[in-house]
């Protein structure tokens, strides 16, 4: 029903009154058919049917606030008229929800045309004689939208470049006159040793070591070099040339210490032969942390692989 209101809870507020207002059983009974039927009342929905509805709904939680359990069970009328008002309610909300949708999706086309069309006759510029000028619609509808600046910058790059002629110039080559050779042909001498020379100078040092103390070298007391860790690293390269040739092998002490010693031709020719042998390769790292750090604790003063031109040239 249009403009019709209830009051508001606020304005009867038991809990704050409930030492000087005290409602009998029966009063709240009457009190709850009252929103009963205002409930029903709600079925022609309004613009003010959510808050009276709301209004409603905590007008009963002050009566039940007022009542005991027990005074619910001596009055099953009571609850049947709770559970009616909340009915009532879910029923009231379902309509309401249903008419917003529907009024929302709601959309006629020609209204709208014919509310666009005396919109533009009531312009300034349009003659009353003469039809409705659209053009004049163009210039409201455009003040609604933020036109993008526009960058020459961006424009520029999108251009294409003209395609530069390639002028290709020829080349006259000169003829080659006839070839002479060297009357004296110098042969130069090998001042470094090569990578093989060095390989097997490092065995022999393996070799001689292990004959002498009857034991393995150790690895790091083998490769370090004290003041150069280029060098460090070159002498484990080569180290593991001999590895992979099988002419030395690698074997671990009794605290994990990589030691390497030679083995005898035979073997090698065996190993070199037996196709099913696997080489398993790994990888060292060495920091120069860890370098400084071994070359300290093994105090190295002079590097046991030291070998110059000078040894190769003696070969």
């Amino acid at each position: 029903m249009p403009g019709t209101s209830f009051p508001s809870p606020s304005s009867q507020n038991y809990d704050d009154h409930s030492d000087s207002v005290i409602r009998s059983p029966q009063q709240r009974k009457e009190a709850l058919r009252n929103v009963y039927n205002n409930a029903q009342a709600l079925s022609n929905l309004n613009v003010n049917t959510l808050r009276n509805l709301e209004e409603l709904i905590n007008e009963v939680d002050s009566i039940n606030n007022e009542g005991t359990l027990e005074d619910k069970i001596k009055d099953q009328g009571v609850v049947i008229l709770d559970s009616e008002i909340m009915s009532l309610s879910s029923q009231v909300l379902k309509k309401y929800a249903y008419s917003l949708s529907k009024n929302i999706s709601c959309y006629d086309a020609d209204e709208y045309a014919e509310k666009i069309k005396l919109y533009v006759r009531g312009l300034p510029g349009t003659l009353a004689y003469e039809g409705p000028n659209y053009s004049l619609l163009t210039q409201e509808v455009m003040k609604c939208f933020k036109r993008t600046p526009i960058y020459a910058a961006v424009l520029g790059t999108l251009r294409r470049m003209p395609k530069k002629e390639i002028v290709r110039r020829k080349i006259v080559r000169e003829k080659q006159g006839p070839m002479k050779k060297p009357e004296k042909v110098i042969t130069l001498e090998k001042t470094e040793e090569s990578v093989e020379d060095t390989v097997m100078e490092i065995k022999k040092i393996i070799y001689r070591y292990q004959r002498q103390h009857k034991k393995p070298l150790d690895f790091f007391a083998l490769v370090l070099h004290p003041t150069d860790f280029g060098k460090t690293i070159e002498n484990i390269l080569h180290t593991s040339f001999l590895v992979k040739d099988c002419f030395i092998k690698f074997t671990m002490d009794e605290d994990g210490v990589p030691q390497v010693y030679t083995i005898r031709s035979e073997e090698t020719e065996k190993a070199k032969e037996d196709k099913t042998t696997k080489n398993i390769q790994n990888v060292l790292s060495l920091s120069m942390k860890e370098w400084k750090a071994l070359v300290e604790a093994y105090d190295i003063k002079e590097p046991m692989i030291n070998i110059t031109a000078a040894n190769a040239s003696k070969k």
